[in-house]
């Protein structure tokens, strides 16, 4: 599709469980540089998840969906949020923001994905609206 000027960007959103990561793993084989970013859906991984784990999840993902060579631009990882409360992993509120400025601060923060968005417009899309702060620089005051 993007060859026949169709789309042009593609992602793939695999998360953490076996069968998936299997045929995630065989698209990424096959097709991985038709991708732009991988979107792993680290909210898919325990609520209790802390900082450390987080950034453990994040190099694992990022080694299994290593772009083609140094400096290639595939392969990008990109970290992500859920919104609603069936979501887990890392939230916002409990360090999602810390992760995200280690990642920055190492050069590997390739973008912040929103799951379910549509659950905080009651809250006037409070993270949503703090993440784009944060991708944007303008990131005084952060501390959660």
């Amino acid at each position: 599709l993007k060859a026949e000027g169709v789309i042009s960007f593609a992602s793939i959103a695999p998360f953490a469980n076996p069968d998936v990561q299997a045929h995630y793993g065989e698209l990424w084989r096959r097709y991985g540089s038709e991708f732009d970013v991988v979107n792993f859906q680290f909210y898919a991984y325990a609520a209790n998840t802390t900082v450390e784990q987080f950034l453990g999840y994040y190099d694992e993902q990022s080694v299994r969906y290593a772009g083609p060579g140094e400096g290639g631009e595939k392969g990008k990882v990109i970290v992500g949020f859920g919104t609603d409360p069936a979501s887990g992993g890392l939230r916002p509120g409990k360090g999602f923001f810390r992760a995200c400025r280690v990642l920055r601060r190492q050069g590997r923060l390739h973008g912040v994905f929103v799951w379910a968005a549509d659950n905080s417009a009651a809250d006037g899309f409070r993270y949503e609206r703090r993440a784009q702060r944060f991708l944007a620089g303008d990131a005084p005051g952060f501390t959660a």
